[in-house]
């Protein structure tokens, strides 16, 4: 569904908006006429930065849009160690205690609770990489106790996202709007799942700088929409940077040809007239 939405909103906005940039553009300079080339070249300018800014706020959205994880409520990083997660609770258990902090509103009770409930997970080792790895939703396992278990219970999930994934990008490239890109989308797609599964196999995280404030399972996320999000500005932009010559194979083809054809065609003229005049002259000077 979020995918759809994104089409949907990627089919129509980046219209309105590059409409919207133009016209205000035009209120500190002069309009020149429609159809112009100076008139294209500003909406191409407009339309590229449209897409550019949609693309960045798309992926601001989608980092905001993920859920405070444990390391957040607890206030530390995802790269910290069992000794400083232990410390860190300690001290939020001290200074948000319901018997110290009281409010109106129970948040600071509610806040309590959830500082506890994510020690709880992250002070197992276990659970901790489960965490990182699959997020919450590892936890619905009831018969998982090693990192294989969890591994194996998440990984059809995984799979099934690729599978769906490589269907629509499959359908998309057969569809005469969507062919733009279309081997780019298939390599980045390969890459994509090769870095997941980079990811996934190792219980530490081995690139922890890529996205650092964020768990294993979140670096996913976000990969994923920056991956979906390309690939709809990509081809998007395409056809403006790069366009294409829309005519069939046979009509390009002729048309490279008939220069060529035509040249070839003079020369065999002016070879042709040559030759007969050395003739008529041969022929005259045998007649004397």
């Amino acid at each position: 569904m979020d995918t759809l939405l994104q089409i949907g909103y990627w089919s129509f906005l980046p219209q309105i908006g590059t409409s919207i940039l133009q016209s205000a553009y035009y209120q500190l300079r002069s309009k020149p006429a429609e159809g112009t080339p100076e008139y294209k070249q500003h909406k191409k300018n407009a339309f590229i930065t449209v897409i550019i800014l949609y693309l960045i706020y798309s992926i601001y959205q989608e980092n905001a849009a993920i859920p405070t994880n444990f390391y957040e409520i607890l206030q530390i990083s995802p790269l910290a160690t069992d000794k400083q997660i232990k410390i860190q609770h300690r001290q939020l258990s001290l200074l948000y205690h319901p018997d110290k902090v009281q409010s109106t509103d129970g948040s600071s009770e509610n806040y309590f609770i959830e500082i506890r409930n994510a020690y709880e997970i992250l002070k197992d080792p276990v659970k901790r990489v489960a965490y990182d790895h699959f997020g919450i939703k590892s936890f619905e396992c009831v018969r998982c106790y090693f990192y294989k278990d969890y591994f194996s219970d998440n990984i059809s999930s995984t799979l099934a996202y690729y599978a769906i994934t490589v269907i629509v990008v499959s359908l998309l490239s057969f569809m005469k709007n969507f062919s733009f890109g279309r081997y780019w989308r298939f390599t980045s797609l390969i890459g994509l799942g090769a870095f997941e599964l980079y990811f996934l196999v190792n219980e530490s995280d081995p690139l922890p700088y890529l996205f650092h404030w964020r768990t294993i399972s979140e670096k996913i996320i976000l990969l994923r929409h920056i991956f979906m999000v390309s690939s709809i500005a990509i081809l998007q932009l395409g056809p403006v940077l790069f366009p294409y010559d829309k005519r069939s194979m046979r009509d390009l083809l002729i048309n490279e040809l008939e220069p060529l054809l035509i040249a070839l065609n003079e020369q065999s003229k002016v070879q042709l007239n040559t030759n007969m005049h050395a003739f008529d002259v041969k022929s005259k000077g045998f007649c004397f």
